[in-house]
């Protein structure tokens, strides 16, 4: 779920748990669409050519800090992603005055 790797690639690595981790809708009126494996890998290649290198390693460095609030609050796995608006705002709240 989690792999140990460098921060500019953890956003490209990371698997999110749980079946809803591939499944998109646009509003809660439109059915979900399953994304295949092919799609994902589209989706993830065109993220990580149209990023700069200091962008991915910033965001991958970010999605490891969220996971260190989660574990440290014992925030399952399946829901951290899609998050709950409520556990962003507690992340994001305790990330002011950091940096």
């Amino acid at each position: 779920l989690r792999p140990h790797c460098l921060a500019r690639d953890r956003l490209r690595l990371w698997i999110p748990a749980g079946e809803k981790s591939r499944q998109t809708s646009r509003t809660p009126d439109t059915p979900n669409h399953d994304i295949t494996d092919t799609q994902l890998e589209r989706i993830l290649a065109v993220i990580d050519s149209s990023w700069a290198q200091s962008t991915k390693v910033t965001y991958g460095a970010g999605l490891l800090v969220f996971h260190v609030f989660c574990d440290t609050h014992n925030i399952a796995e399946d829901k951290r992603c899609p998050v709950a608006p409520n556990l962003l705002l507690a992340f994001l709240s305790s990330c002011a005055g950091s940096y």
